[in-house]
C-alpha cells in the first residue's frame, strides 16, 4: 500500500540516491497527496485510551496522573 511510511522510504532513498551522485542543490515537486502529510504513528490521538495518554504524556514529559479524567489528559497533550 502507497502509505506515508511508503513514502518516506522512497524519499530518503531519493535523498541518498541524490548524495551518492554528487546532486547539490536539486528541486523535489510534490502534489497535495493525503500520503505526502502525516504525523508519526506515536503522535497521540484524541481516540486513545486513558492509559495510552498517560504513556504518551509521559513519553513526552508532559505531567498528568492516573486520577485526572481522560479529556483533562488529553487537552495537556494537545497544549
Amino acid at each position: 500500500m502507497f502509505d506515508h511510511a511508503y513514502f518516506v522510504d522512497c524519499i530518503k532513498q531519493l535523498m541518498d540516491e541524490l548524495d551518492l551522485l554528487g546532486k547539490t542543490g536539486a528541486f523535489i515537486v510534490m502534489d497535495h497527496a493525503s500520503y505526502h502529510k502525516g504525523l508519526p504513528l506515536t503522535t497521540p490521538k484524541d481516540t486513545w485510551k486513558k492509559q495510552d495518554l498517560l504513556e504518551a504524556c509521559q513519553r513526552i514529559g508532559v505531567k498528568a496522573t492516573a486520577v485526572e479524567y481522560r479529556t483533562v489528559i488529553w487537552a495537556k497533550l494537545q497544549a
